[in-house]
């Protein structure tokens, strides 16, 4: 549509930038890159929060001042990108509570979305999906069975070594 309107230069040419850009920002301190997927009926860009999970401390450090406009000991303020390493590993996002009793119940397991709502005593899916499901799946705490074919009815979850490292540190 872009393309047709005369309003961008070629089709495709922002996923690169979009890519570049990421790998060149200083405070992105966890490396964190954006995620293409594509089904038939949709396609989807998730872009990451660059600054979720870090300390404002590791993000002062990470972040070099001449990048940013602000001069660093007189020097001219440039625009220009510099390359970082991370300061620190990238941090696990913290586990709440629903998270935490669905790692329990996947402890010994493989369960599907109607066997989860029974485990869990929830009757919305949606609910199961956003605020259980998704946010473990992205701190690699469970994973699904059938990740080729996300939207299968045959779907389950189970933890990941991650998750089972997790639940033995609480105990």
């Amino acid at each position: 549509m872009f393309e047709r309107l005369d309003l961008m230069e070629r089709k495709g040419s922002g996923f690169k930038k979009l890519y570049e850009d990421y790998e060149k920002l200083s405070v992105n301190l966890g490396k964190r890159m954006p995620v293409l997927e594509s089904e038939s009926d949709y396609f989807r860009v998730t872009l990451p929060n660059l600054l979720y999970g870090f300390t404002d401390a590791q993000l002062v450090a990470a972040v070099d001042d001449s990048s940013y406009g602000v001069p660093k000991n007189g020097a001219k303020a440039s625009s220009a990108y510099h390359d970082t390493p991370p300061v620190t590993p990238p941090v696990t996002p913290p586990v709440d509570e629903k998270q935490k009793r669905l790692l329990q119940v996947l402890k010994d397991t493989e369960l599907g979305t109607s066997e989860l709502l029974k485990a869990l005593h929830i009757r919305d899916r949606n609910y199961l999906r956003e605020g259980y499901i998704r946010p473990t799946l992205r701190a690699g705490l469970i994973e699904q069975t059938r990740p080729e074919v996300k939207h299968s009815r045959f779907q389950k979850y189970r933890l990941t070594d991650k998750g089972r490292a997790f639940i033995v540190e609480r105990k």
